[in-house]
């Protein structure tokens, strides 16, 4: 039997896979965009939003007890992931679709295709894309801090007082 290739298996977590696996959907990254109608024209503009997240579905052909064995702490690893956090993944075919990290969505149970012939254990992933906390701008309700502070003065504003006061002073106003 010839040695498997790095095609056959991913490696999620730092744990190779069993059997092989074979991509049931393979990983398309796909992009969003807002559509602008344009005003008293037809026709429209695309803005692009962003990337969507992109879903992979993998399927594990188990062929023999010590496959079975090693699914059962495969999938235990998955299950037990956190869901809010990403699991590394390796596989070329990710790598060529520049996808490196995942959320575990399902995990199937092996079930036999026929009888004598492998078990299969399907597996749903997402993309992982953390996206930072909005900066908030602007400040607290209340806050009048900047209010309190002397306000430093240089020379240019100290002469821009004084021709004002100088202006000011020379003004006239009409007597009632």
């Amino acid at each position: 039997m010839a040695m498997p290739d790095e095609t056959t298996f991913v490696v999620v977590a730092g744990l190779t896979s069993p059997g092989i696996c074979k991509f049931l959907s393979p990983p398309v990254r796909r992009y969003s965009f807002d559509e602008k109608k344009t005003r008293g024209r037809s026709g429209s503009w695309f803005k692009p939003t962003g990337e969507k997240a992109t879903e992979v579905s993998i399927a594990f052909e188990l062929y023999d007890e010590f496959d079975l064995d090693a699914w059962t702490v495969f999938a235990a690893v998955l299950d037990d992931s956190p869901k809010d956090q990403a699991l590394d993944i390796t596989h070329p075919t990710l790598a060529d679709r520049k996808l490196t990290s995942v959320v575990v969505e399902e995990v199937g149970a092996p079930v036999a295709a026929f009888a004598g012939g492998p078990h299969v254990a399907t597996v749903k992933l997402r993309k992982f894309t953390p996206k930072p906390p909005p900066v908030r701008v602007g400040r607290a309700k209340g806050s009048n801090d900047d209010k309190k502070k002397p306000r430093v003065e240089d020379e240019l504003d100290k002469a821009l007082r004084k021709k004002a006061e100088a202006f000011h002073s020379n003004l006239r106003l009409p007597r009632s």
